[in-house]
This record gives structure tokens, sequence and C-alpha cells, in this order.
């Protein structure tokens, strides 16, 4: 549906915006749109399983998603390109696979995102791109 795409382009850009203004980022990671698709499954995933949510966390789920992500069948997959080196793979059917990112998903991470001091968020940001980056890096 175009509508839901049109508003998961807006919330993607207030998650921007909300890093680079409110979170005084001078300069965002390489893998900030791994992030930013890859973080609210994350967080899906640990309200799903009825746990707190922390940093440490978030950065271990993260990593495990970019590690499916990476290890997907790509016959079941289409992907949208986030750089020349590295896929982003989505599915088809929520119902398919717990990798997709809904625009609801991008509401509550950039709900979850505006909560956090600046200090927090800088922390957070910080290390799970490096998980994310870290997982790209490791060979199959």
């Amino acid at each position: 549906n175009g509508k839901q795409r049109a508003f998961a382009a807006e919330v993607a850009g207030q998650i921007f915006d909300h890093l680079l203004t409110n979170g005084q980022f001078h300069a965002l990671p390489r893998t900030i749109l791994d992030f930013m698709f890859v973080f609210p499954i994350a967080l899906r995933r640990i309200k799903e399983n009825s746990d707190a949510v922390t940093t440490d966390k978030l950065v271990a789920v993260t990593a495990d998603i970019t590690r499916e992500v990476k290890n997907a069948d790509s016959k079941r997959t289409f992907v949208a390109r986030t750089s020349s080196t590295k896929n982003l793979v989505g599915y088809a059917s929520l119902e398919e696979v717990s990798h997709t990112c809904t625009a609801e998903d991008l509401c509550t991470g950039l709900i979850y995102l505006q909560r956090q001091a600046a200090e927090d968020l800088h922390d957070l940001v910080e290390r799970c791109t490096e998980a994310i980056e870290n997982t790209w890096a490791r060979p199959l």
C-alpha cells in the first residue's frame, strides 16, 4: 500500500531527524540504515518474550537478527540494497518470518529512541551499529 510506504518513509525521516538534532550526532555510523530497520525488530522480539528491554539485550538481539538475515535463504527473499557491499533482506509476508519491519515497528523504535537521554542514545546506537557491522564482516 502506497500510504503505508509513505508513512514508513516519514517515520524513517523522523528517526534521522531525532538522531541528528535531539541526539546531537555529528555523524551517523555507516550501518545506520541497517540499524533503523533491525533495531525495531529487536525491540519487538524482546517485548514478545516479555523480557526487560536493556541496551545489552538490544545489542545482542540486533546481532542475532543481523546474523539470521545474513544467513537467510535467498530464494524466499527480496533484497533492498543498503550499500554497495551488503544487503538488508526483507520478506514478502510477515507470517513467513519475523524479520519484517513494519511502519508500526518503526514508530515503536522512534518512540524508544526519543525516550533516551543523549548519552544513552549514543551508547545504544554505537553499540548496535557496531554489532551489525561486526556481524556483516564475519564470513558465513
